[in-house]
């Protein structure tokens, strides 16, 4: 966990350059943290949804389904 903010830039590194240190010790509280600072609740609801109710249809490949 510590290493994580080396796979980051621009504002999110500003973030977590900015946060009070130690103030994130799980990857649960990093998880919420990050994504609704920039993931807008709906875009989540929406991935959400869509990985849920995926569905591939018997001659369609995975690429195919996934992309439409």
């Amino acid at each position: 966990m510590n290493l994580f903010m080396f796979s980051l830039t621009g504002k999110a590194l500003d973030w977590i350059l900015q946060l009070t240190l130690n103030s994130l010790t799980t990857w649960d509280q990093v998880t919420v943290a990050f994504l609704s600072k920039f993931i807008p609740l709906e875009k989540m609801t929406k991935l959400r949804s869509n990985i849920a109710n995926f569905k591939e249809e018997p001659d369609e490949s995975l690429y195919d389904a996934w992309r439409d």
